[in-house]
């Protein structure tokens, strides 16, 4: 990424509480250690890159491969669906984005990337990020936008903001990647609690239980002569002594 590392917040990848499954990351021993051992690796090569264009594909390609890491742990037959051609980039953005289990704003980060790869993908003569902002604005005003909104959900580092566009990608890249990143620990959390036994068998019993209880009571109904009023729910219920209209003379 860029080396100016001043201009980098401390994103918390945080959203609305009632938004997503998940609002926050989960944090664990373990995590931190992979973190540790295998991210600063990552933006370490990437850091390398050099000319704009070779950052914008090394970080959709970096992006892309945390989104299939993220959508494998919770799909557990994902590897099907990954090796289909049809199943784009923008595609498993949307997946992603439509089960509702990370914050959007890693989500759209990640497809703001995405947006800024294909322009430079489909335009040889476009080599540097200034040069978006002829051919493409739209593109350049949602990278500032999700710079922005990155900024409002972090703790920023001491030192001016980004303002070069090549700063602003490099500070939405590093949502999207460390964003997808995060969130790993919780996807592991919930499949694996899923996939306990025990957690089908409180999913199911109450269910279950219900049925039966809605069974009983059409056995019942059907036992009762045709066209009675009686209610199966009050068969069982004793007679009141105190009431005149209770009992043998009623």
């Amino acid at each position: 990424m860029s080396e100016q590392r001043s201009t980098r917040p401390t994103i918390q990848f945080a959203g609305p509480k009632a938004d997503t499954l998940f609002h926050v990351p989960l944090r664990t021993a373990e995590s931190f250690a992979r973190w540790n051992e295998e991210v600063p690796a990552l933006f370490e090569r990437a850091s390398r890159a050099g000319d704009d264009r070779s950052l914008v594909l090394f970080s959709a390609l970096l992006v892309e491969a945390q989104l299939d890491e993220l959508l494998g742990i919770w799909i557990p037959r994902y590897s099907k669906l990954a090796n289909r051609m049809d199943l784009t980039f923008s595609l498993k953005l949307d997946l992603l984005d439509a089960m509702r289990l990370i914050p959007r704003l890693v989500v759209r980060s990640a497809d703001c990337v995405r947006d800024v790869r294909n322009k430079f993908a489909h335009r040889l003569a476009c080599d540097h990020l200034d040069q978006l902002e002829a051919i493409a604005p739209d593109v350049c005003a949602r990278v500032k936008a999700c710079y922005v909104e990155e900024h409002a959900n972090s703790v920023p580092f001491p030192g001016p903001p980004a303002t070069s566009l090549r700063e602003q990608f490099d500070a939405v890249a590093f949502t999207a990647i460390c964003g997808l990143r995060c969130y790993q620990t919780n996807l592991h959390a919930l499949r694996k609690a899923i996939d306990d036994p025990e957690f089908i068998e409180h999913l199911v019993a109450p269910i279950e239980d219900a049925w039966q209880r809605d069974a009983q009571l059409r056995t019942l109904r059907n036992m009762l002569p045709a066209g009675g009023e009686h209610d199966p729910a009050s068969m069982s219920q004793p007679n009141d002594p105190n009431d005149p209209n209770d009992g043998p003379g009623a």
